[in-house]
């Protein structure tokens, strides 16, 4: 269910926003996942890990300040904020998965059942939304089994692999990466222009998540 919203909510977004912006505010979940656990869990955070939120807030803030510099300011906020709520859903995800999977010895019986739900439910709210789920432009289907291959296939299975073996945050690592990853191929297909400003917001939201996510957290 939340890989599911997950997925509507950040989809959705980047109708509204910019590849960057959206990329960029839907990964800051290990900043969330790690406030969550401060305040759930009464962790304690190491000085490296507050001077990343740090960073992190500041980087994001950067971003989203972006997002209200152009003539369509308020569909942009709009697409802002869904990529938000689709960061509380990935740190909802990345949390319950890293439950199961410690506990699920097959790396199979946990992920055909939750992708077979995420399907599920975005099929019903295609239904809710009275979209046709087969009028599809056939250029479009090279792009889906592209996605369907790598981001889906490959990166939420291989985040699901490694939640077996390490915590949350270090699972994570390699998805705080992808605001560069999505945002050099969206400059040079969909010609998306980042300015001086976001481009620093989007690295200081990078280098801060990189700095929580490798930094173990104390229990008291």
């Amino acid at each position: 269910m939340f890989l599911a919203l997950h997925f509507y909510t950040w989809i959705s977004s980047l109708k509204l926003t910019k590849v960057y912006i959206s990329t960029t505010l839907v990964c800051i979940h290990p900043l969330i996942t790690t406030l969550l656990s401060s305040i759930i869990l009464k962790e304690s955070l190491k000085p490296s890990a507050i001077l990343g939120i740090l960073i992190t807030i500041l980087g994001s803030s950067t971003v989203s300040c972006s997002a209200t510099s152009n003539n369509n300011g308020d569909v942009d906020v709009y697409g802002a904020l869904l990529a938000l709520i689709g960061a509380f859903l990935a740190s909802a995800y990345i949390l319950a998965g890293r439950y199961v999977r410690v506990r699920a010895s097959k790396l199979g019986s946990y992920v055909i059942p939750t992708y077979a739900t995420s399907s599920l439910t975005l099929f019903l709210i295609t239904l809710i939304e009275c979209n046709s789920v087969i009028a599809i432009d056939l250029s479009d289907v090279p792009w889906m089994v592209v996605l369907a291959l790598g981001p889906m296939m490959g990166g939420h299975t291989l985040l699901n692999y490694m939640l077996r073996y390490v915590n949350a945050s270090i699972a994570s690592v390699p998805i705080v990466l992808e605001p560069v990853g999505a945002s050099i191929p969206a400059s040079l297909i969909l010609l998306e222009n980042m300015t001086q400003v976001s481009c620093l917001g989007m690295i200081l939201t990078v280098v801060g998540l990189i700095m929580i996510t490798l930094t173990p957290s104390n229990n008291k």
